[in-house]
């Protein structure tokens, strides 16, 4: 039986209009017109689903204990969905690259990421409207680059003193992140997966928190045995309010007892979108139950919504930065309509100038009806936020150890995914799509009347989702 996954999933909601325009993206079919002759460059195909009723079932099974058997299950699928296209690259796939200099088919190859179904390969123009030809193939994408939501240093002497006297950052405390604690949930037995760029590990709050790491190449291959670092400053900073202790005096992470999972996807702030899914592909193998990830692609791709299924399938909770570049903009892939797109407020609980926020709109041809998308659809702590960060960093150091406040909404969403850690120990048996509802209906609201482009449902609260969580 063939069926998407955008089948496949329940409550989903098709999002038919990311289809509906043809099978290689608009942004791609703009660059393969711009490409001069004996140029090569890389396609990301994404394939169908292939699936019969009862492997579908065990898919869509409720028992989060199913997922090492949901992951056999998409394995085959994706072996069994690219099967045509395979036979294709190995027997005719060589004939568009003859007579290219400087090119070697055999040494960039495919590359596969069977979790993600998706197949990333060298493509000319024609070799792209061959691959669309195939049955199974859903969609075509081009690679693009991506980059650090970068942050902005900063240092309020009043907030400093709050937190210097309260021992906990004015995030941590606003969010009332200490009352879910008392009740003994504090993350243990969760793992969060963190795409950044890399964490500086020998920090003592951080000490013993990464269980796995990897990094990735900009082609996406993983780069074996290298050491756990960082390579630039924000993915330790993020990792810190993820899942930090206190050893400066003050508590700087939501979810101190749970395990970090890092893969290293953005290089000194920069890379690619197939460093990213390669990233991806590994971290939803390594059991992880919450994703953070606080980077921005250099443009939209409506397909990349096909990814965000698959996490809340897996029962992933996927907390993505919404952007730094003010109201009216928003960054993918926090503004892909399944995704947690975090937006960041202040000390007095007020939407950052920075902080990013539109109304999106996408109109279905098929349908003739259009699907309107509010982001952020969440707001959280994101001025001042006070964390760990390598010591090559000026920062603010203590017992030889150092510390940065930092603005930006890539400081936002580690507290909701933390936040999304604690509800996950407190109620196991609830799936992902579940937690993020009750986020959702729990939020407080904020600024104009109901759901908009400035705060989302509202502001994130904790203790009111665990209560809710907890009495359903």
């Amino acid at each position: 039986m063939n069926s998407s996954l955008l089948e496949i999933i329940p409550d989903g909601t098709g999002f038919a209009a990311s289809w509906a325009g043809g099978k290689i993206s608009p942004e791609f079919q703009r660059e393969l017109r711009r490409m001069e002759k004996g140029e090569v460059t890389q396609a990301i195909l994404i394939f169908s689903e292939e699936v019969d009723e009862q492997a579908k079932k065990t898919l869509l099974a409720a028992e989060k204990e199913a997922k090492s058997e949901k992951f056999h299950i998409l394995k085959q699928s994706a072996e069994k969905a690219q099967e045509g296209v395979s036979e294709f690259f190995e027997k005719q796939a060589k004939d568009y690259f003859k007579g290219i200099k400087q090119f070697d088919f055999e040494q960039l190859g495919v590359k596969r990421l069977p979790l993600l179904n998706t197949m990333v390969a060298p493509a000319t123009p024609k070799l792209v409207e061959e691959i669309a030809a195939q049955p199974n193939v859903l969609g075509i994408l081009p690679n693009q680059p991506c980059k650090l939501i970068q942050p902005f240093r900063t240092g309020p002497k009043e907030i400093m003193r709050r937190e210097v006297r309260d021992g906990i950052t004015w995030g941590l405390k606003r969010l009332k992140v200490d009352k879910i604690w008392e009740q003994d949930f504090k993350g243990a037995s969760v793992r969060i997966g963190h795409l950044d760029t890399g964490v500086y590990v020998d920090h003592p709050d951080l000490s013993g928190k990464v269980v796995e790491f990897l990094a990735f190449s900009p082609q996406g291959v993983p780069l074996i045995g290298c050491p756990i670092y960082d390579s630039d400053f924000h993915g330790t900073h993020t990792a810190g309010t993820l899942v930090g202790g206190r050893a400066s005096g003050i508590q700087i992470g939501v979810a101190p007892e749970a395990k970090l999972v890092s893969g290293l996807v953005l290089q000194n702030g920069g890379g690619t979108l197939i460093q990213a899914l390669s990233g991806i592909n590994w971290i939803i193998e390594q059991d992880i139950q919450v994703l953070s990830m606080s980077l921005g692609f250099s443009r939209y791709e409506p397909k990349f919504e096909y990814y965000v299924e698959r996490l809340l399938l897996l029962d992933i909770f996927p907390s993505f930065a919404i952007g730094n570049a003010g109201w009216g903009n928003c960054s993918s892939p926090g503004n892909i309509s399944l995704a947690c797109g975090v937006g960041a407020i202040n000390y007095d609980s007020e939407a950052a100038s920075f902080s990013s926020g539109a109304s999106l709109s996408f109109y279905d041809k098929v349908k003739k009806s259009s699907t309107h998308v509010i982001k952020p659809d969440l707001c959280a702590p994101g001025v001042a936020v006070f964390s760990a960060v390598p010591p090559l960093l000026d920062g603010f150091e203590v017992n030889g150890n150092f510390y940065a406040w930092l603005d930006g909404t890539s400081m936002a969403t580690p507290h909701v995914a933390g936040i999304a850690a604690l509800l996950t120990q407190a109620a196991p048996e609830k799936r992902a799509r579940e937690i993020m509802s009750t986020l959702y209906q729990t939020a407080k609201p904020a600024g104009e009347m109901g759901h908009n482009n400035r705060y989302g449902r509202g502001i994130i609260d904790p203790l009111k989702a665990l209560q809710k969580l907890i009495n359903a």
